[in-house]
């Protein structure tokens, strides 16, 4: 997590509403200076790193190799978007 972690803060690094990103053992978790109350914007900023992400996934060849869960979280901690990448799918 520790390697997709620092992939992950160099892509979003240009946008504006990401202030910090971590990771623990289950999940990469990005906080954002949006207000909680803005569901607008939480899907435009959440559309736009599944974007970001989705791209990054492909260029460095871990598209379904890595299992992770994105956490969006607002100005006060409260998450608002979670997204999955990898195979999640059951077998």
């Amino acid at each position: 997590m520790a390697f997709l972690n620092i992939i992950i803060v160099e892509e979003l690094r240009d946008i504006d509403e990401v202030k910090d990103i971590k990771y623990d053992n289950k999940s990469i978790i990005i906080n954002t200076s949006i207000n909680s109350l803005d569901t607008k914007k939480q899907i435009e900023i959440t559309d736009q790193i599944y974007s970001e992400l989705k791209i990054m996934n492909k260029q460095n060849g871990i598209d379904e190799v890595i299992n992770y869960t994105v956490l969006l979280k607002t100005e006060n901690g409260i998450v608002v978007g979670e997204i999955k990448f990898g195979d999640y799918l059951p077998y």
